[in-house]
Formats: structure tokens, sequence, C-alpha cells
């Protein structure tokens, strides 16, 4: 008898946990949507939630090594000189590990200089996402190489 309902116990605690793999599947869904929010809010200017994807600790690396915190990362988006062109059908994939995911995705930027010009290029990059205390998921690295447009 005890064997049973500890075996019964047990189906009951392990049948209450969610599978690895539908877990791992509805974060990588959800840090794909927070991807293109957090873009979608780049694209309008609104910087309030911009901020609001990104960990106060953010640090983004640039293709040629500096390192910006989160504010000056902001500004540098604020002065306007690069905005976001729709990819064809753009490609990422998300790892999960835990608390933490890895959003690796590539887009199409059209950058315009101080003279007007715009200039197209293809971008790659790597997004590093926690998940907070209180069960929000945030930015804390980014990093981005440029390569040839698409």
């Amino acid at each position: 008898m005890l064997r049973t309902l500890c075996f019964a116990t047990s189906l009951a605690v392990l049948g209450a946990l969610p599978l690895h793999g539908q877990s791992d599947a509805a974060v990588a869904k959800g840090i794909h949507d927070r991807e293109v929010q957090w873009r979608t809010a780049i694209s309008l200017a609104n910087w309030s939630a911009v901020e609001s994807f990104m960990a106060p600790e953010f640090v983004m690396t640039n293709t040629d090594g500096t390192r910006l915190p989160r504010a000056k990362y902001i500004k540098e988006l604020q002065r306007g000189t690069t905005t976001f062109a729709p990819a064809p059908a753009p490609e990422y994939k998300v790892l999960v590990y835990g608390r933490t995911a890895v959003h690796l995705g590539e887009a199409n930027l059209l950058a315009t200089g101080q003279d007007g010009a715009g200039t197209r290029v293809h971008i790659v990059w790597t997004d590093t996402w926690v998940r907070t205390e209180d069960g929000r998921w945030v930015c804390l690295a980014s990093q981005y190489a440029a390569a040839s447009a698409k």
C-alpha cells in the first residue's frame, strides 16, 4: 500500500511539472516576440518602451569593440542615424538555458550618414536575455556584426 501511494504521489508531482521541451519552446517564442517589440519600439522612437526591454546593467557591444551602457546606447539610438528596414524573411534561433535565453538573429538596416546618404547593411546579432525575480525577461547584453546587405 505504501509503495502504491508513493508511486501515485510521484506520478502526480511529475504530471504537474511542465515538459522541458514545451517550456523551452514557449520561452523561445516569447523571447522572439520581445525582440520584435523592442525593434518596433526603436523604429517608432518610443524610448520608454525601448528602455523597458533592457536590464539596468544592459551593455551593447558594437562592431568596433566599444561597449555602451544602456543610457549611452539609448542616446545613440535617439540620434536617429539608423533605421530598421524590414528583412525579407528574418532568421532567428533562441537558445534557452534555465533563466537565460540567447536570441541569435539578423535583419537589414538602413544607416543614414550626416550627408543624408543611406547605406543598407545586413546585421547579425546575439542578445542575451535573463529572467528577473518578478518573472520578466530583459536583455542584459547585446552584440552585433555587420555584413553586406542580403
